[in-house]
């Protein structure tokens, strides 16, 4: 469980710098509404790449 905490921890780190880089590139209008949205699906897909990490860590440890 630890392993998969720790690789969540990671996914979540990840996720939070492409966040902030998409704030910052909005902020400079590096980029339109469509690859701006693109850019954020990729990001909360993280999130819920992190979520199954521990999804599936937990129900392999309880069998």
């Amino acid at each position: 469980m630890q392993a998969a905490e720790e690789a969540e921890q990671k996914v979540n780190a990840c996720r939070d710098r492409l966040r902030v880089n998409h704030i910052e590139a909005l902020k400079q209008g590096q980029y339109g509404y469509e690859v701006g949205n693109a850019y954020s699906s990729l990001y909360a897909q993280y999130e819920k790449l992190a979520d199954f990490i521990i999804n599936v860590s937990e129900a392999a440890v309880c069998k």
